[in-house]
């Protein structure tokens, strides 16, 4: 059992990894390329690689769109799937017990540094950058926007919170607690209870990419029904 808490952590952390460096690369290339300085090399190597961008992006769009967003989706959901494969072997022989093994502690502080970078350096100055845009139409409906922005923020963060609560007591209610004080041992209780603790950390896990693959997946179709290039914006950025 431990080892399929080990394949599900492994795959949400690596993940989360990858789209937080992504984002981290995506704001250097736009500062270097603010702060560059235009030579006849760099536009001829910039017109060679636009030229094959384009017939790519040509290429592409002569297929459905639907087809290419069901394709593109595939292709995300499946590398965090062969990093997985690719390396559990390796990490088998040096994670023995995930709740004590650095390496796992390790991957959950890069999860949370990547859900907060992408939260402080992605989803909140783009929200800010709206309002902004929004304040200079009208000033009331800025001030709602930013009011119902934010409130929505609240609520989400209440909301995960009380899911976590819900499935951690939902998990906990299966222990015989009257047995457990005469005839278990400590050893024994704590086993249940960490047993109890992986099945909600798994729970919890599969619940947060449910809701992220579902939105990643509405963005992704949206955008490619639109247009091919921004779908495929769309499905690096995923």
């Amino acid at each position: 059992y431990n080892k399929t808490v080990l394949i599900l952590t492994q795959k949400m952390n690596s993940y989360r990894i990858m789209h937080f460096f992504f984002i981290i690369t995506t704001y250097l290339i736009q500062g270097l390329s603010a702060h560059s300085v235009k030579h006849e090399s760099s536009e001829s190597e910039d017109h060679h690689l636009n030229k094959l961008s384009s017939e790519f992006i040509a290429y592409l769009s002569q297929f459905d769109a639907k087809n290419l967003a069901l394709i593109s989706t595939f292709i995300i959901q499946s590398i965090p799937v062969l990093l997985m494969s690719s390396t559990y072997k390796i990490l088998e022989k040096y994670v023995k017990d995930s709740k004590t093994s650095k390496l796992i502690l390790g991957m959950y502080s890069f999860t949370f540094g990547a859900l907060i970078g992408d939260v402080f350096f992605h989803i909140f100055p783009s929200l800010n950058e709206h309002i902004y845009e929004l304040r200079e139409v009208c000033v009331h409906e800025a001030e709602k926007a930013h009011m119902y922005t934010y409130s929505f923020v609240m609520a989400g963060i209440i909301f995960c919170f009380l899911i976590e609560v819900v499935i951690n007591n939902y998990f906990n209610c299966g222990h015989d607690h009257s047995n457990a004080g005469e005839e278990d041992d400590q050893g024994k209780v704590e086993e249940k209870l960490a047993q109890s603790s992986s099945k909600s950390l798994v729970s919890i896990a599969m619940l947060g990419d449910l809701f992220h693959n579902f939105t990643d997946g509405l963005a992704i179709t949206s955008t490619f029904l639109m247009s091919t290039k921004l779908g495929i914006a769309t499905s690096i950025a995923c």
